[in-house]
């Protein structure tokens, strides 16, 4: 699933008028990169959550890309990135769910990502990095690799501290921490889970990873993906 239902308001605030999923960087729309990330791991169907400016996006992804089959669900008020997940589980249901931000570039090899969650079968697995640590709320981990706490007030004590990718592959019981309607994955979910000590380990990523929320941060992966058409795209990449 790819989460592409929030507001952009950064974006917009910066001036940019384009949906921010639709937002131009390298001459493809930011959501291409998650979404080939999904089909080159083998995915053939993807859920996206839409609720700003739907229309403009569907228009522009169509039904089907990189061979993978669209189901779009639209929310009519907004459901968080928590739950719009819970919300897409009702609708299709499913014992896992890998779910990427639409504003998320990263050269993650996510085959290897599902099979680390198979093999430790935790709740849920967090994609951390250190690349701008600091930058960004938080997620503290263990020696073990085991996530002890998300956010500035949390004990860090002996702990290593990373930003989060955007990218985290969920059993659906962590859904159950979720209240319905609006809910922060975050928030309502994954603190919620740790403080019931729950397994939650961390997938830690050293490769290339951009979180493009504002104009400037768009140009400025612009400018650090000096090759991004061939590290990301191939001809045949339609």
């Amino acid at each position: 699933m790819i989460l592409a239902a929030g507001l952009g308001t950064r974006m917009q605030k910066g001036g940019e008028q384009t949906p921010k999923p639709l937002v131009s960087v390298c001459g493809r729309p930011l959501i291409h990169y998650p979404l080939l990330l999904l089909a080159r791991a083998g995915f053939q169907k993807v859920i996206i959550n839409l609720h700003h400016r739907p229309e403009e996006i569907k228009k522009q992804l169509g039904e089907q890309i990189f061979g993978m089959k669209i189901h779009y669900i639209y929310e009519p008020e907004i459901l968080g990135t928590g739950g719009g997940v819970k919300n897409a589980d009702q609708h299709f249901p499913a014992a896992a769910w890998l779910i990427i931000n639409s504003d998320t570039i990263a050269d993650l090899e996510l085959r290897q990502l599902i099979s680390f969650q198979e093999k430790n079968k935790p709740l849920a697995t967090m994609v951390l990095t250190k690349t701008g640590a600091g930058k960004f709320n938080p997620v503290f981990a263990d020696a073990q690799g085991r996530v002890r706490g998300i956010g500035r007030e949390a004990d860090s004590a002996g702990l290593s501290a990373h930003n989060f990718c955007g990218v985290q592959l969920i059993r659906r019981e962590l859904l159950d921490y979720l209240p319905d309607g609006f809910s922060k994955m975050i928030e309502d979910g994954y603190r919620k889970a740790l403080a019931k000590d729950q397994q939650i380990l961390a997938y830690i990523f050293s490769g290339l990873w951009l979180a493009i929320d504002t104009p400037g941060a768009r140009v400025e992966a612009e400018r650090e993906m000096s090759e991004c058409k061939s590290k990301f795209f191939d001809k045949n990449d339609a």
